[in-house]
This record gives C-alpha cells, sequence and structure tokens, in this order.
C-alpha cells in the first residue's frame, strides 16, 4: 500500500472509511440500480484509496445466520465490524380522505403502512469518527444521511479533512429531498469534500456473472 503524505511530502497521514451500510446499500440498490460487492469495496477503499481501516456499521437480525456468515466473511478480508440488532418499527399509518360514490360524502380511511426493519447504527458511527478526528487524519464517510452534518463539522472543526461518499450531483446528494437542505452547510467548508458513489458503480458493484 502506498503510503500517503500531507502536502509538504514528509508528514505522513492516516485515513479511515467508515460504512453506514443502511443508507449507502439502498442508495446504490433503489436509486443507482446495483449492488455493492462489499469485498470488493473494501479492496477498492484500501488500495485506491489507502485506508488503514475500513469500519462496517451494519444492522443483523438475530437468528439470521445467512447474514452472520456474510459478516464473519467481512471481517475475516479485513473490515472493522461494527454490528447491531434490528429493529422493527411501526411506519404511522396514513389517513386519507375517500369520497362516497354514492352519496358523495368524504369519509376518513386510516392505511396501515405495515413495519419496517432498521438498525440505526449512528452512534456507534459517531462515537468511531470523533475518537480517529484530529490533525494529520483523513476521515471517509459514506453515507447520504443528512444527521451526520454536525459530526462532519466538529470533524473538521478537529482538523481533519473528510471525504463524504453519496449519491451526488453537481456535489449535492439528491436521493432525498432533505439531504440537499441539511447537507448543503458542509459544501463550502475547507477540507470537506464529496465523491460521487456512482462514479465508484464498475469497481465495487457485483458482477452480473456472480449474481445466482
Amino acid at each position: 500500500m502506498a503510503k500517503r503524505y500531507h502536502d509538504d511530502g514528509k508528514t505522513l497521514i492516516e485515513r479511515y472509511a467508515f460504512i453506514d451500510v443502511y443508507n449507502t446499500d439502498n442508495t446504490t440498490r433503489k436509486v443507482l440500480g446495483f449492488t455493492i460487492d462489499w469485498e470488493k469495496l473494501y479492496k477498492y477503499l484500501k488500495g485506491k484509496w489507502n485506508c488503514q481501516k475500513v469500519y462496517f456499521f451494519a444492522g443483523i437480525e438475530p437468528g439470521d445466520m445467512e447474514k452472520e456468515q456474510e459478516y464473519d466473511r467481512l471481517k475475516g478480508i479485513g473490515y472493522e465490524m461494527r454490528t447491531k440488532r434490528t429493529m422493527v418499527y411501526k411506519v404511522k399509518d396514513r389517513t386519507v380522505e375517500l369520497t362516497c360514490m354514492k352519496c358523495h360524502l368524504k369519509q376518513p380511511k386510516i392505511i396501515d403502512m405495515g413495519y419496517t426493519r432498521k438498525s440505526n447504527c449512528d452512534v456507534e458511527l459517531t462515537m468511531e469518527v470523533m475518537l480517529r478526528a484530529k490533525p494529520k487524519v483523513d476521515l471517509m464517510i459514506l453515507t447520504g444521511d443528512g444527521d451526520f452534518t454536525k459530526l462532519i463539522e466538529y470533524a473538521q472543526a478537529q482538523g481533519s479533512t473528510i471525504k463524504v461518499v453519496a449519491y451526488t450531483r453537481r456535489g449535492e446528494p439528491t436521493h432525498q429531498k432533505r439531504l440537499s437542505t441539511i447537507l448543503k452547510s458542509t459544501f463550502q467548508i475547507p477540507g470537506v469534500n464529496y465523491v460521487d458513489i456512482n462514479s465508484w458503480k464498475d469497481k465495487v458493484k457485483i458482477d452480473a456473472s456472480t449474481v445466482i
């Protein structure tokens, strides 16, 4: 692995990557139309981006043996695994007004929005980044979650340089409406840069030939 230096060509710096798996996976699959090969991504971050360590923040359902085996494999290739139990959340029901075809009166109807599964690893990712944030350290955060805005501002204030890897268009995260406004405050901060994860597609996607 090539060593990485500051602009003076002498001061060795460190780089760490932090992957918000839920957010990143949803973005690539549902918005960009490809599935990440996590082994390829690890090799890309270690080789191309010279990351000393790559942290993997993800949820897992109790008893999911297939996922446990997959995560054990990823740990074996070098990932710093930070997993958390997946919880089931009730999505708030919606109330809509329907017009009766016979009497033409509007009647309220409650629509059951069902449940969703999510493991929120925001606190764990935040703690790891805060522990690393200091001068001569590059932090690469793979997420499009606007909740990390304050964390990015904090890390930059500690002297770190930050790369945010997200779905970007003309420099702005666009895969959720609120991100273009929440994260916009970090666009002009010195030392904070954005990388479009779609530009990594050919390097990190699962090949169609390997999908069963």
